[in-house]
């Protein structure tokens, strides 16, 4: 052969390479499609569409404002002078001061009349017992009280009538205590030997009477007392009647 050596062979063919097939990532970028997605940030406004608000008001519920360039009134205005009379209403230190209220009339209570009914009548007794002893011989011309077996109690029949009948249940203004107290010194000074602390004794009484009178008269009800005559007895205190109806009984003293 022209041109070549007869030892030389050809070179054998190379064998193909197969490579491995690779699957699409999650990460890898989707091939767009034939159609793109419109853009939702930069939606474009039509005057077709609107929104729902059902968390705003209505038009026509909305408040208006005043406009402005409306104008307040100085301060020195009447305006200005009714509101800093509502500040009067506060003292310096901030505290809002309290409105005069009417007071709300208080009356008084039954147990309160029954208790001076009581009181009255152990003052009565503890008068008659010492300031007129029994040892003393007088004439009055009231055969009870000149009997010194019933002395004392027609005494205290006496001072209980004076005081309830001058006091007590009078009416008309308000009595002279002081001088119904020395009424009684005088009609009975005939069977005491003492004058000066036994009209001092009479006042005390005749004031606490008066006092049993402003009671009776804060009370809602009708007080009266009886009758101081009953046959057979001397009629110390006679009983007491609310409404007419007896709270407190008499006391009475038996006659033999």
């Amino acid at each position: 052969m022209c041109g070549g050596k007869a030892d030389d062979t050809s070179a054998p063919a190379p064998n193909p390479i197969e490579l491995p097939v690779r699957r699409p990532t999650a990460s890898s970028a989707r091939p767009p499609t034939a159609k793109e997605r419109p853009q939702t940030k930069h939606r474009p406004h039509t005057s077709g569409e609107h929104r729902p608000q059902s968390h705003r008001r209505p038009q026509s519920e909305k408040r208006t404002r005043p406009p402005s360039n409306t104008t307040r009134p100085p301060k020195t205005s009447e305006h200005g002078r009714r509101s800093s009379s509502r500040r009067d209403h506060h003292t310096r230190d901030g505290h809002r001061q309290r409105r005069d209220i009417a007071p709300i009339p208080e009356y008084t209570e039954d147990r309160t009349i029954l208790k001076r009914v009581a009181d009255i009548s152990n003052l009565i007794e503890g008068h008659a017992v010492n300031f007129y002893p029994l040892n003393i011989s007088s004439y009055s011309g009231i055969p009870e009280m000149d009997d010194p077996r019933t002395r004392h109690a027609a005494i205290r029949r006496y001072i209980a009538q004076k005081v309830i009948g001058s006091i007590i249940m009078e009416t008309d203004g308000s009595p002279d205590t002081a001088e119904v107290a020395r009424e009684i010194a005088d009609d009975l000074k005939v069977y005491s030997n003492s004058n000066g602390e036994r009209l001092e004794h009479l006042g005390s009484l005749c004031k606490l009477s008066d006092k049993m009178r402003r009671d009776i008269e804060g009370h809602l009800s009708s007080w009266e007392f009886g009758s101081q005559d009953e046959e057979g007895y001397i009629v110390l205190v006679p009983a007491l009647f609310r409404d007419g109806e007896q709270v407190i009984p008499s006391e009475k003293f038996k006659l033999d």
